[in-house]
Parts: structure tokens; sequence; C-alpha cells
């Protein structure tokens, strides 16, 4: 069923206007505390681009990503803040984007909610095509090796006027080459190795050098007589 085709103009106006109350408000948006930083990441994008003439698809830039310790697999960054090349052309915002990726093979955007707004006033909300979305299909991305990809055609944009009104005329699939992917910090040379309780001894560090007793929900530094490598704790 396709809900937001079921919804009326004046609730879709309410979206824009009271955050979603009749739609947006039922889409789990992760969790509102606990975030912690996990470190620099790069963003390549497959949005924007499709959108102002001017970006190109796959241009990417670093971003400061964050997890939630508590809530492995959840992580969220503000790719379109001041630094990011586009501002001249389509402006910047502080909102996050956030990913689930718990299920590496469905991982998916939460619905940003207005993480652009052009020079006329209107603005932007991409939402990928998931159940979770309310989306029309299942259209998820995963989570392989520190990176999470995005496929061709599995975002649509929609767009709020200056007045907040929900405009249906204007919305678009976006990453339409499939160059949207998000590379997690320190995903060079990680592998994706889950550590159990028959590990066997060995010695843990955070990536600062600290010593970490009870490692969980992370990436560290593993040492053993063998040597030391770079492991993610689930």
């Amino acid at each position: 069923m396709d809900i937001k085709k079921l919804i009326s103009a004046t609730t879709m106006s309410l979206f824009c206007s009271f955050g979603a109350l009749a739609y947006g408000g039922f889409i789990d948006r992760g969790p509102t505390t606990g975030w912690a930083d996990l470190g620099d990441g790069e963003y390549y994008d497959g949005l924007v681009c499709d959108v102002f003439p001017g970006l190109v698809a796959g241009e990417h830039w670093k971003v400061r990503v964050q997890h939630n310790p508590s809530n492995p697999g959840w992580y969220r960054f503000q790719p379109f803040d001041g630094d990011w090349p586009g501002v001249d052309i389509a402006g910047e915002s502080q909102v996050y984007m956030i990913i689930n990726a718990s299920n590496p093979e469905k991982a998916y955007m939460c619905d940003t909610d207005k993480i652009l707004v052009d020079a006329s006033g209107w603005q932007y909300i991409f939402s990928q095509e998931v159940p979770e979305n309310y989306g029309d299909a299942s259209i998820y991305g995963t989570l392989k090796n520190g990176v999470v990809e995005f496929p061709a055609n599995s975002f649509t944009l929609y767009k709020c006027s200056p007045a907040d009104s929900w405009d249906r005329t204007q919305t678009k699939v976006v990453n339409c080459a499939g160059k949207l992917k998000v590379v997690l910090p320190e995903a060079a040379g990680v592998g994706q190795i889950t550590v159990g309780a028959d590990a066997g001894a060995a010695v843990y560090f955070d990536l600062q050098g600290r010593k970490v007793e009870n490692p969980s929900c992370g990436i560290f530094i593993k040492k053993t007589q063998a040597g030391a490598e770079r492991v993610i704790i689930k």
C-alpha cells in the first residue's frame, strides 16, 4: 500500500509544517541520545547532484561520523554543513543524515527532515524507498568492509514550498547513477572481524592507543602474540 499517495494534500502540508506528524512522526529516526564521535569518514554524493546543476555524481568530501555505542550499526553525519563543495550552489545545513546499518544487508537512511533549503526557500527531503520510510519498494543499501552503499534509483526527492505547502509535482527519483555511499572512519584496512568469547587471550586498545579492558561495539586494535590488527567488535 502506498501510504504517501493516500495521505491528503492537507496532511502533507502538516508534514512540512509540524515535522511530519501524520507521516514522518511514525518513522524511526534512530536514537535521540548516546551519540559519540567515531572519526572522519568520506561522503560520496548521489542526491543533491541530481537536483542542482553544476554538482557531479560521486563527488566526495570529508564528514565527521558519529556512532551510537548502545545501538550498534547506527551512524549519523552532517554532509551539507558549511564545508561541503556545493555550499555556494545549494546552501548549507546542520541537519544530520542518519543511517541504520544494524543489518548490513538491509542498510537504509532515515528520512531527512528538510535537509536543505535553497535560496528561494524550497525545502528538500530525501526519502529512501524502503518500508521503514513507508516507501513503495525495498531498495536497501549494504554495509561491507566499512562502506555503506546505496543502489541506483533508491531515493525520492520531496520538496516543500516556501509557504510550507506540499507540492507533489516537485518530486523525482534521485541517486540515479548509484554513486551515493559513505566510507566509515578507519574503513581502509579494517576487515569485518567479529570477535567472540572464543577469541583467546588478547589485549585491546582504542584508536588513540589507550588500553580497553572490556571492548564492545566499535573499532579497536587487538594485540596478541601473533601481532596486532584492527578489529570491529559487534
